[in-house]
């Protein structure tokens, strides 16, 4: 290789590495903080490690809480630029051995119930909007007045569809979710699945 050209491709390397990296520079501006407001919060009733249990047909499915986790991140929306902004994030996570149910709260004023089946590998979830004044929940499918599950009454029931994360080879034997029924009281009281059956909500011990 020439060597005035080495020289060239060895200074542009030196002044390639001596950038800061973005959150290193000094004159980095918080753009905004897109925060979760306590009302919103409140949609969720858990604190954590709450134990849920669900009956369908014979069986029961007993769900650990793990902790309810708050987190402030900070996101970078352009390349070019080391600005950044706050993006909050609210969820805890109840599980067993085959499923996990997932709550999370995220910035954009977006509220994910999404369900895991660890045998089929299946993830499935339903998304609401939640209000950063009142914190009440929108774009569901129904609001129903009130549901009787396993002889108990919930009032306030929010009814919405359960969609696929991604696409897959389905086939016959394959179970999913149709509907999720959630409470801000109680959380999630019942599941329906595309086979005709459903969990509902047995007990929590908060």
């Amino acid at each position: 290789m020439n060597g005035r050209i080495f020289k060239v491709l060895m200074f542009i390397a030196w002044i390639a590495f001596s950038l800061p990296a973005p959150g290193c520079r000094k004159d980095c501006k918080l753009i905004r903080e897109d925060l979760l407001t306590e009302q919103q919060k409140k949609q969720i009733p858990f604190k954590g490690r709450e134990v849920i249990t669900f009956s369908s047909g014979q069986n029961e499915i007993e769900l650990i809480g793990t902790d309810r986790i708050d987190t402030l991140e900070k996101r970078y929306p352009s390349g070019f630029s080391c600005d950044y902004y706050i993006e909050e994030n609210n969820f805890l996570t109840f599980e067993d051995v085959n499923y996990q149910l997932h709550l999370r709260m995220t910035d954009q004023d977006e509220f994910y119930i999404s369900i895991l089946d660890f045998v089929q590998n299946l993830k499935m979830y339903a998304s609401m909007r939640t209000a950063q004044s009142t914190g009440e929940l929108s774009e569901y499918e129904e609001l129903i007045d009130s549901l009787t599950v396993n002889n108990s009454l919930y009032l306030n029931i929010y009814k919405d569809t359960v969609d696929l994360s991604y696409q897959f080879k389905t086939h016959n034997s394959m179970t999913y979710a149709t509907y999720i029924y959630y409470s801000t009281e109680y959380g999630v009281v019942k599941i329906d699945f595309s086979d005709s059956t459903s969990w509902e909500l047995e007990n929590i011990e908060w």
